[in-house]
């Protein structure tokens, strides 16, 4: 286990939304956790080819330079603990969660859907809802925070959404974008804002 301070800090790091640079974000740590150096996002040399995933090994125009590649490496190695994973274990668990406290990362972590534990969660929300697991609030979120680029609301299924693959034909993702637009004052963020200071 990590010491308690570094928990603290972790947990404050989830907790905000502060500005950081763009290749933080985790779409862009995924890439790298997910691809390393063949990775065509965390690899760019600005955030629009990045979430664009153009840069590709041989378009050095696109690439970031040799330096900055290997400053984004150091930065994921030392910050494992703010991927998509970990965060998951934070938002799921909180202060009961295991891997976002770890004091190095588990190998396990990169294929965390396999782990006997998530397969029976999964088993257990699938069955609850499956035609409209989009309207959950995972998915609300990704589609307000990554638009285009989030990659779970679009998924087909609940399974795909748990990997984030295998997205929804067009006319289905239009008006699921349609619905979350129509009602964007229901989301997450908006409803603990009135929550927190009412009207």
């Amino acid at each position: 286990m990590a010491k308690e301070s570094e928990c603290k800090i972790r947990a404050d790091w989830y907790d905000t939304a502060h500005e950081r640079l763009w290749w933080t974000e985790p779409v862009f740590m995924q890439d790298y956790f997910k691809n390393g150096l063949e990775g065509r996002r965390w690899t760019a040399a600005w955030k629009e080819a990045g979430w664009a995933a153009e840069a590709s090994p041989d378009d050095k125009a696109k690439r970031g330079s040799a330096k900055d590649l290997k400053e984004r490496e150091n930065y994921y190695k030392q910050n494992w603990w703010r991927g998509d994973f970990e965060t998951h274990d934070f938002q799921e668990f909180g202060s009961q969660g295991t891997y976002w406290k770890a004091a190095v990362q588990a190998p396990e972590a990169r294929e965390w859907w396999k782990e006997e534990e998530f397969v029976k969660k999964y088993n257990a929300w699938k069955k609850g809802s499956t035609e409209d697991f989009w309207r959950h609030r995972p998915f609300i979120n990704d589609f307000l925070q990554n638009g285009d680029a989030g990659a779970r609301w679009k998924a087909k299924s609940a399974a795909a959404a748990s990997i984030a693959a295998d997205p929804a034909d067009a006319d289905t993702l239009a008006e699921r974008e349609k619905a979350y637009e129509a009602r964007w004052w229901k989301a997450p963020l908006f409803a603990s804002d009135f929550e927190a200071y009412g009207n």
